[in-house]
């Protein structure tokens, strides 16, 4: 039953995606080519146009999945859905799960549309094997991104659980704001609560995690004003790191034990307190 409804909740907000992941994928193919080879204001327009795109999506994310909320929760289409011969907790987890694949789509498409673009870019400059000389000595040769890839897939897990944690805690947000005790002013309220339940998780964060998860080591690092690329070779050579565990596992305890607070929360709001529209 989980998977039924992803699947229809997937099919009800996908309208509200493919349009603009498509438009910023054809964008990021189109404007490599119109910044190298078009008059200055087109070079300048194609420039601010991948950018409006890439913030749209962003704005785009967030708005689709807050009527995912709303709309199959807490609307008339949502009353037929609590109707549904499904637990609580169950139809709460797929509209989750929900949003979480969807901000991940959109990271991706941001990140797809960032290689197309670059690599279109780069093969149509004249000193494209240059360049790829240069990146290969830079980012390969000297070990960065082995050492890049290796500390993403420390954060990983801290990651996951920090998408789900904004998920959720945009859901408990939604969720207040549609219980018996709030008549008016519906929106303007959540926009306060979401804002400001945020500065008091930060502030409580701030005070239980006060070492940072990881520390650069840059103390070996001269640089050489008369051979600029050899320093940048140096510099990412001797980029080093050391991650401490035991605040990466504090930071992920304590995103948990909101998730879980948030959770029982909702799932109070929603069994003792929810106003259907």
């Amino acid at each position: 039953m989980l998977i039924k409804l992803i699947k229809h909740d997937l099919i009800a907000t996908r309208g509200e995606f493919f349009g603009i992941y498509l438009g910023f994928l054809l964008l990021s193919i189109v404007a490599p080519f119109l910044i190298l080879n078009g008059p200055e204001w087109m070079q300048v327009l194609s420039v601010f146009s991948v950018f409006g795109v890439l913030f749209a999506i962003i704005i785009v994310t967030l708005l689709a999945v807050i009527r995912l909320f709303q709309k199959r929760l807490y609307s008339h289409e949502g009353y037929l859905t609590w109707t549904l011969p499904v637990s609580v907790k169950l139809n709460l987890l797929s509209k989750v799960i929900v949003g979480v694949i969807w901000n991940v789509a959109s990271f991706l498409v941001v990140w797809l549309g960032a290689l197309i673009s670059s690599t279109i870019f780069l093969t149509q400059l004249s000193t494209f094997n240059q360049v790829i000389d240069t990146a290969i000595l830079l980012f390969i040769r000297s070990g960065f991104i082995g050492k890049l890839f290796n500390l993403s897939l420390v954060f990983l897990p801290y990651s996951l659980v920090t998408l789900v944690y904004s998920v959720v805690f945009l859901l408990f947000v939604i969720t207040f704001i549609n219980t018996s005790w709030i008549k008016k002013g519906r929106n303007a309220i959540g926009i306060v609560l979401y804002f400001g339940l945020s500065l008091v998780i930060d502030a409580i964060t701030t005070r239980f995690i006060t070492q940072m998860p990881i520390n650069i080591n840059t103390e070996n690092f001269i640089f050489n004003p008369t051979d600029p690329l050899l320093s940048a070779y140096q510099a990412l050579s001797q980029f080093n790191y050391t991650i401490n565990g035991g605040v990466v596992l504090a930071m992920i305890a304590l995103q948990v034990s909101f998730v879980v607070l948030m959770t029982i929360g909702i799932l109070y709001f929603v069994e003792k307190k929810m106003e259907i529209e």
